[in-house]
């Protein structure tokens, strides 16, 4: 089996709780050889932009020094937004093969809520996407509550992305009955087709 190397991002007020989908997926990961980093970002109560892309670039280096060559960005809700930032704003250790944004939230609805940028510059990230990243999926489901306008106007037609539509999912959280998710482990070890799998 190819090692290969992912960076989860958790989203807001997110604690990696048991028994969610992203720490399930990280152990599954790592138990098959992977590199994985999963940080715990700071404050994620009400967390600031600067500080959460200072430890996601970080996490990148170091996954290049453990001798990865390129890494899997697997992001929920606010860390959606803070990729898409990191690569904007960020020079970068690893080249990005695939990113998965899952049920990114509406910078509008974040506002109060986080030091992060609620208007993103939307040409810019689409540019940084182009050129820092090989794939990009983009999941949502039809019914999310921080995403009010839909993930079409909201993600999808800013950055030129067909998003994928998980019907009935709400937010894709625990709360939704998203904790083993067999779709993510099997997307993350090539299986892109089997993404919508529960």
């Amino acid at each position: 089996m190819v090692v290969a190397a992912f960076l989860f991002i958790h989203g807001l007020e997110n604690h990696r709780p048991e028994g969610h989908w992203h720490r399930i997926a990280v152990g599954v990961l790592r138990n098959q050889g992977h590199l994985v980093a999963y940080p715990q970002l700071p404050h994620p109560d009400f967390p600031s932009e600067v500080q959460w892309l200072d430890v996601l670039q970080t996490e990148l280096a170091l996954l290049h020094e453990a001798g990865a060559q390129d890494a899997t960005v697997v992001a929920h809700s606010l860390g959606c937004l803070a990729a898409l930032q990191l690569l904007h704003q960020r020079s970068l250790a690893l080249p990005i093969t695939r990113l998965l944004l899952v049920a990114p939230a509406d910078p509008l609805e974040l506002q109060g809520k986080c030091h992060f940028v609620v208007e993103p510059d939307w040409h810019a990230i689409s540019d940084a996407l182009s050129q820092k990243v090989g794939k990009t999926t983009l999941l949502a489901s039809d019914a999310d509550p921080w995403l009010p306008a839909g993930v079409e106007v909201t993600y999808g037609n800013p950055l030129s992305l067909q998003p994928l539509i998980f019907y009935g999912a709400g937010h894709i959280s625990m709360s939704e009955g998203f904790g083993l998710w067999n779709g993510v482990i099997e997307w993350c070890n090539s299986n892109e087709s089997a993404l919508m799998q529960r």
